[in-house]
C-alpha cells in the first residue's frame, strides 16, 4: 500500500523516454505531473494531464483556453498558474472552489457572487463586497460574518438566519480558531430580537 508521500512521487527515468504521444498519454494519465518531463506536449497530452491534476497546469507553457478551463474545473486554486485568466476562467475556478477568488485580481462581481456561493469563506478575499456577495456568503456559512466590516442589518439577520437553521452548539468542533464564536458573539451583541422577528 502506497502511503501519501509515494503517490505524488514520479519515477523520471521511465520518462525521459516516452516518445510517442500515446506513452505519453499514459504516463499523464497515470499522474498529471508527468508531463513535466514532457518536451513540447501536444494538445491532447495538457489536456489529460490536467484532467488528471489541474494543477500539473504549472509544467505547461502557454496553455490554451482549453487546456486552462479543464485545469480549473478539476482544481479551483489551478488559476493562481494561469496569468491573465479570461472571465470564463476566473467564474469555472470559484465554481470548482470559491477560495480560488484570492489569486484574481479584480473579479467581477459575478465572480464574487459565484465564489461565496460555492464557499462562505470566500468572502474574506474580496476587498469591499457589495451587499449581494455579503448576502450570498452567509447563506452559504452564517459564521462568514466574522469576515466582514460593518455588514448591513440585512446581512446580519441573512447570518442569523442561517445559523439559527444549524446546530450551533457545536461551534468549536468545527472552528477551533474561535471563529464560530466570534461571528456569534458579534451577532448576540449586534443584533436585538426585534430585529431577528422583524
Amino acid at each position: 500500500m502506497k502511503n501519501k508521500f509515494q503517490e505524488y512521487h514520479i519515477d523520471t527515468s521511465n520518462l525521459l523516454c516516452l516518445k510517442t504521444e500515446k506513452e505519453q498519454l499514459q504516463a499523464v494519465k497515470q499522474n498529471g505531473y508527468a508531463i513535466r518531463w514532457i518536451s513540447n506536449p501536444s494538445t491532447e497530452v495538457q489536456l489529460q494531464a490536467v484532467k488528471q491534476n489541474g494543477y500539473a497546469i504549472r509544467w505547461i507553457s502557454n496553455p490554451s483556453t482549453e487546456v486552462q478551463l479543464q485545469a480549473v474545473k478539476q482544481y479551483g486554486n489551478a488559476i493562481q498558474r494561469i496569468s491573465n485568466p479570461s472571465p470564463e476562467i476566473q467564474l469555472q475556478a470559484v465554481k470548482q472552489y470559491g477560495g480560488a477568488i484570492q489569486y484574481i485580481t479584480n473579479p467581477s462581481t459575478e465572480v464574487q457572487i459565484a465564489a461565496a456561493k460555492q464557499y462562505g469563506g470566500a468572502i474574506q478575499y474580496i476587498t469591499n463586497p457589495s451587499t449581494e456577495v455579503q448576502i450570498e456568503a452567509v447563506k452559504r456559512n452564517g459564521y462568514a460574518i466574522a469576515y466582514i466590516s460593518n455588514p448591513s442589518l440585512e446581512v446580519q439577520i441573512e447570518a442569523v438566519n442561517k445559523l439559527l437553521g444549524e446546530n450551533i452548539t457545536d461551534i468549536n468542533e468545527y472552528y477551533p480558531h474561535k471563529l464560530g464564536e466570534k461571528a456569534l458573539d458579534y451577532l448576540l451583541n449586534s443584533l436585538t430580537v426585534k430585529d431577528v422577528l422583524t
